[in-house]
């Protein structure tokens, strides 16, 4: 059983977080470093999507690590587009690789993995329960727009090929993201991205569940910022546990 961890990494100014490609390059190699050492319990390609290709520090970096090791795999830098964040290179990584991995685990570049046998967890709740369409790893909104939070997780292949053929791609906007306009980035990147990524197997009959982990698998970049990103790992994980705290 082959699995990928999907990272897609915009190195440009964004949110209170970061404010220039060199704040996204510390992230970076920060990640790299941590999945170079993360046993996941299966063999794990992690795959980087390069949202930014024109941006020289974060291509240039990213290009030197390309095909090194990562602990049970390969690291495989592609690019992307930036169209639909995240959920876009999401469904780019899909495409390019859909018939290489069995289980498919996503992340945005600010939530890093940190769980020891964490896929193997996510696989065997997928296995063991076929109605379970996707495993929420950091947090799960409950309700008519159920969703995974942040679209991270854990799916089979045959569960994206199902999610495919009956919307011709895995869920994203059609757009770059409006960082200006509040209403249009909740629509297109909050909407039809980040709840529509994952909420698509609610509506498809599937259950959504979240991992059986102990501990919790993850940790994010940074803690100071979001208040409702701290409210969700509270809820579900009692800790706001971050690298720069």
């Amino acid at each position: 059983m082959n699995a990928c961890i999907v990272v897609p990494l915009f190195f440009a100014k964004r949110r209170r977080t970061f404010n220039n490609a060199d704040d996204v390059l510390e992230l970076a190699k920060y990640t790299a470093d941590v999945y170079r050492n993360l046993d996941t319990g299966v063999p794990t390609d992690i795959i980087f999507v390069n949202n930014s290709p024109k941006e020289a520090v974060g291509t240039n970096f990213l290009n030197s690590i390309d095909g090194d090791d990562s602990f049970s795999g390969k690291f495989i830098v592609i690019e992307g587009d930036n169209i639909g964040m995240s959920f876009g290179a999401y469904n780019t990584a899909f495409k390019t690789f859909t018939d290489r991995y069995d289980l498919w685990c996503f992340t945005e570049d600010d939530i890093i993995y940190t769980g020891k046998d964490f896929l193997l967890k996510a696989f065997n709740q997928l296995n063991d329960n076929q109605n379970i369409g996707f495993i929420a790893t950091c947090g799960l909104h409950r309700g008519q727009n159920s969703h995974c939070d942040a679209g991270a997780g854990c799916t089979t292949s045959d569960k994206l090929l199902e999610v495919v053929k009956k919307y011709g791609r895995l869920p994203h906007s059609n757009r770059v993201a409006n960082l200006t306009d509040n209403a249009e980035y909740k629509r297109e990147q909050i909407m039809k991205g980040e709840v529509a990524f994952t909420n698509c197997y609610q509506k498809m009959g599937y259950s959504m569940a979240m991992i059986n982990c102990e501990d919790r698998p993850f940790i994010r970049w940074s803690g100071s910022d979001s208040e409702t990103l701290n409210k969700i790992d509270l809820q579900w994980w009692g800790t706001t546990e971050s690298v720069n705290e």
